[in-house]
């Protein structure tokens, strides 16, 4: 009797060890997902709980009572196409058709996350239900949607001229300075909105000076959106804010106003970077010991540009827009401007690459001029049509041409013929010496751009005239005939329909073709 009651003990107390030991490696694992939830972006997992609940809402409201990660792949298929073809806001409106592939893409995230082996995006299982996104996003866009009518606006220099003038920028005063170097730190560095702003320390930028003593600040990027540090991925170069010596916007100028204005205790490295402005008869000192709250910052743009009266959508991402676009029509490389920017691909940028609001009126301005009957010119900025090409002809009317092309082609070849011509009449006293291998030019005036220094060829001319545009750059070799004709000859015996022609050959003694 005693030997079963130990035996039963014994065994109690092994199930209650297998108990325990289950018990640590759940609690275990529920605190490793737990860190991983912390560190996910909260704006991404915001976004898929949100999707993710629109999608529940709609299942309950078809008495589909499962959680919709243990449906088979199947069914869940034909319920999704059935969820993408009918699903409305809350008002009853058609979602935009970027809407409605975002919401895709938040309850694939949701589905990995719980560790199903699915993808909506890949596998051949939902091939139904992407078709029906797809016929669903044209649809919407047939009917209007996808204009994308609440698209970030970037600042003009106008606009911030305005916002200098009225005080809302500049070194009056704590606010007017903390939109500055917020307004800065967003172009220069391209930092994004509210979260990498917030995230900021003051030990992340760095007050430098080259060794021709010029002041530069050196931007330090922490984890961002698309470099969150699971990679070795990093910016090409730390982003970097030069002096503008004698400007009182000088962007290094504000920035050590802003440092000096600043209180000591809020000066060391892992200190918020932006503090909060003391509200309360400022006098001397500007600002608080304690960091802006993220709402303040979090409407820094968007603020002082209603208080000014700017239209259109201006928010904090504007700023980081400004800069970007700004590099654009000025004509900045793609990828200096991506590496400057920190995007992770060079696509993102063409994003960006849109007309402004100066070239897009400078185009309407040239498309006035050509239908107006009126005979004034306009004034254009000859720089915002395209950087780097000429425009010297926009405001001439004429020069643009008709629906036809082959008339267009006529023209042009007309006038090349009539130029050659020219050329070769000049041609006409020109003495061709018999070279071997190689020809030189010899005793060539510079004109009309005709002939360059060091070329290959070798002619003993007149001074009078200049080698031919037909022969300009060319390397001559082997056997040439160069045919032509008198043009005033052809012109007074054209009655008689006779040519005078005169022939030079141009001999060489290699074998070469």
């Amino acid at each position: 009797m005693g030997e079963e009651v130990m035996n039963y003990l014994a065994q109690y107390v092994l199930e209650l060890e297998d108990r325990i030991e289950e018990r640590d490696r759940a609690a275990e694992q529920m605190t490793t997902d737990e860190f991983i939830d912390q560190m996910r972006n909260k704006n991404t997992s915001r976004k898929t709980n949100s999707d993710v609940n629109k999608l529940k809402t709609w299942l309950s409201d078809q008495n589909e009572l499962r959680e919709f990660h243990k449906i088979p792949p199947q069914e869940l298929d034909l319920l999704l196409a059935r969820f993408f073809m009918t699903a409305k806001k809350c008002d009853g409106g058609d979602y935009e058709p970027d809407t409605l592939k975002s919401i895709q893409g938040s309850i694939n995230r949701h589905l990995t996350e719980k560790h199903c082996n699915i993808d909506l995006i890949k596998d051949k299982e939902f091939k139904h239900s992407r078709d029906v996104l797809m016929s669903k996003r044209k649809l919407l866009r047939q009917n209007g949607k996808g204009n994308k009518q609440k698209k970030t606006e970037p600042l003009t220099k106008e606009e911030i001229d305005i916002l200098y003038q009225k005080k809302l920028l500049g070194a009056a005063n704590p606010r007017a300075l903390t939109n500055t170097v917020f307004l800065n730190n967003s172009m220069f560095f391209g930092m994004r909105s509210r979260l990498e702003h917030q995230n900021l320390r003051w030990g992340d930028i760095d007050l430098k000076t080259t060794s021709a003593g010029e002041k530069y600040l050196e931007f330090t990027e922490r984890a961002t959106k698309t470099r969150s540090g699971a990679t070795s991925d990093a910016r090409a170069f730390s982003p970097k804010m030069f002096e503008n010596k004698g400007d009182p916007r000088c962007p290094v100028s504000l920035y050590l106003m802003y440092a000096g204005k600043r209180p000591e205790k809020m000066k060391a490295d892992d200190s918020k970077f932006y503090v909060g402005i003391n509200n309360k008869g400022y006098g001397d000192e500007w600002f608080i010991n304690q960091p802006m709250g993220k709402n303040t910052l979090s409407n820094i743009i968007k603020s002082m540009t209603d208080e000014a009266g700017i239209q259109g959508r201006k928010v904090n991402h504007s700023a980081r827009k400004t800069g970007i676009t700004t590099l654009i029509h000025a004509g900045v490389q793609n990828t200096l401007v991506q590496q400057h920017s920190g995007h992770k691909s060079l696509s993102s940028i063409n994003n960006y690459s849109s007309a402004s609001f100066q070239q897009q009126k400078d185009m309407s301005k040239v498309l006035c001029t050509f239908t107006s009957n009126q005979d004034s010119t306009t004034d254009i900025n000859q720089n915002t049509i395209q950087p780097g090409d000429s425009t010297a002809n926009l405001n001439n009317v004429d020069t643009i041409p008709d629906d036809d092309d082959d008339m267009v082609l006529v023209r042009a070849s007309q006038e090349m013929i009539e130029n050659t011509l020219l050329d070769i009449e000049n041609f006409e006293n020109y003495e061709v010496l018999d070279i071997h291998n190689d020809i030189h030019v010899d005793n060539c005036k510079k004109s009309s751009n005709l002939v360059q220094k060091n070329t290959d060829m070798s002619v003993r001319m007149s001074e009078n005239y200049s080698v031919p545009s037909i022969l300009h750059g060319a390397t001559v070799k082997g056997n040439v005939i160069i045919n032509y004709g008198n043009p005033i000859e052809e012109k007074e015996n054209y009655q008689r329909q006779t040519r005078k022609k005169r022939k030079w050959v141009i001999y060489d003694s290699s074998d070469s073709d």
